[in-house]
């Protein structure tokens, strides 16, 4: 239990606290959280998979809430530990604060041919604190034509 009479918030811009206090008092059940705005924003995610689909490499990913989201980054590597670049131009806009479940998608059009990936997910609040989320590998390798590639190994060995 916190013992209001010290009740005291560095940078509150509330200047008369006592209805504040007085509706503590009124109802002890009532919690207080402090957050410490250097802390990352929370975004729930649930889903977050790589596609391949005829314009590239198909990202999408589901939140099932967002605080003071901003957006979103993708970064991209060609290995899992190795060195993961923003491969979005500009950020993928966030619902803000929200506990509904958004579903987003975008398109990496710039995956090469017969390689594969590994996207990472990051979120950015409107405080411009950055969190990564989740990092994800592409099963299977981009042809041209953005289809699954037939590996020659793997039709000698079906023979």
């Amino acid at each position: 239990m916190v013992n209001l009479q010290y009740l005291y918030l560095e940078g509150n811009p509330i200047k008369n606290r006592k209805p504040l206090l007085e509706l503590l008092r009124k109802n002890p059940e009532v919690k207080i959280y402090l957050k410490n705005r250097k802390d990352p924003l929370p975004v729930t995610l649930s889903h977050f998979r790589a596609e391949l689909s005829n314009a590239g490499v198909s990202l999408k990913w589901i939140t099932e809430s967002e605080v003071d989201n901003a957006g979103f980054y993708i970064y991209r590597s060609e290995t899992k530990d190795g060195d993961f670049k923003v491969v979005n131009p500009s950020m993928i806009q966030g619902a803000g604060t929200t506990s509904e479940r958004n579903a987003y998608t975008w398109t990496d059009t710039t995956a090469k041919p017969n390689v594969a990936y590994y996207y990472r997910i990051e979120d950015i609040s409107h405080a411009g604190v950055r969190e990564q989320l989740a990092t994800v590998r592409l099963r299977g390798l981009v042809s041209a034509r953005g289809k699954l590639t037939t590996i020659w190994a793997d039709l000698k060995a079906e023979n």
